[in-house]
């Protein structure tokens, strides 16, 4: 194998495998040191790229950080493929092959983020052409004037074939219709996919669906701002003002799912609503405001100070 390292990061592979040449590039990050590296093993979020910056995203807290690699780098759980099981399998002529479980590349579209997907997402995959029959396999040939009625064959075997593959997009059915929040007390119109709809029932309800599923799976921003929703409502006790009985019941019921008060803050916010409020604690941290305020409150600190000391002398 032969391998040269380039600037920006850049790492080149070439090796021979059964008469072939395979090439490949990888982005390596140089400017970590092993310090860093050995620190971040059990916390891989921290090297992520937006987070490694000077920029605002990288002071907000641990627990957002966590949130967002759950959210965008975990890999959700397979649901336009059957993982197969193990490391090897064994073909019907004896060899053994190694199993490899690749996941389909899928698309988020803006719209998503407006429903409950369940984890559905569009599929971009290709499409082949089946081969069509054709009645007549021979046509005229008229060629340049003077016409020569020169025939030929235009498919063997009476077929016609379409070998070039072309794009095509698996888009999930969206329905419309109402989900009911038991927690929140409130129904949602909203659009939903036949699997979001599998999900729900699976879980017996919208509120343990929501409150289960990890952010992976979740994905939508709809349903992570949901889940921030009913958080809240849990921590502070403010769901159903008027019936205190029924209010200790669904708080006895989901109480096993809360968390503390200032990740609740940061769950379910993207990057940019988590840049906006980062900068606003900023500002408001270093705020000072008028500095007459400030002098007379050092000018009073330093009067009771000085009388103070004047009553240790005397005394």
């Amino acid at each position: 194998m032969w391998r040269k390292q380039f600037k920006h990061n850049l790492k080149l592979y070439v090796f021979v495998y059964s008469g072939k040449i395979y090439v490949f590039i990888m982005v390596v990050q140089r400017n970590l040191p092993p310090s860093f590296l050995r620190k971040t093993l059990h916390r891989p979020w921290m090297r992520m790229f937006i987070f490694l910056d000077d920029g605002p995203l990288s002071r907000t807290p641990e627990h957002y950080k966590k949130f967002v690699y759950d959210w965008k780098v975990v890999t959700p759980t397979p649901v336009h493929y059957i993982p197969e099981p193990g490391l090897w399998k064994k073909e019907e002529n004896g060899e053994m092959e190694r199993i490899h479980n690749h996941p389909l590349p899928l698309k988020y579209p803006v719209e998503m983020h407006e429903g409950l997907w369940g984890g559905d997402a569009v599929v971009k995959g290709l499409f082949r052409y089946h081969p069509i029959p054709i009645k007549n396999p021979y046509e005229i040939d008229e060629g340049p004037w003077p016409f020569d009625g020169v025939v030929k064959e235009v498919a063997p075997n009476y077929y016609r074939f379409y070998d070039d593959p072309t794009g095509k997009f698996w888009i999930p059915r969206l329905i419309e219709t109402v989900v009911y929040s038991e927690i929140l007390n409130r129904y949602m119109k909203t659009m939903v996919t036949y699997r979001g709809l599998e999900m729900i029932d699976k879980h017996y309800g919208l509120d343990p669906y929501i409150l289960q599923t990890p952010p992976c799976d979740l994905y939508t921003e709809m349903a992570l701002k949901m889940k921030r929703e009913m958080l809240c409502a849990l921590h502070e006790k403010s769901l159903y003002p008027d019936d205190p009985e029924k209010r200790e019941e669904i708080y006895n019921k989901y109480k096993e799912h809360l968390i503390p008060e200032e990740e609740i803050e940061w769950y379910g916010l993207n990057l940019r609503e988590a840049y906006r409020k980062q900068m606003k604690l900023e500002e408001a941290s270093a705020k000072i405001g008028p500095y007459k305020r400030i002098f007379r409150k050092e000018f009073i600190e330093q009067l009771k100070l000085n009388e103070l000391k004047k009553t240790i002398n005397v005394g």
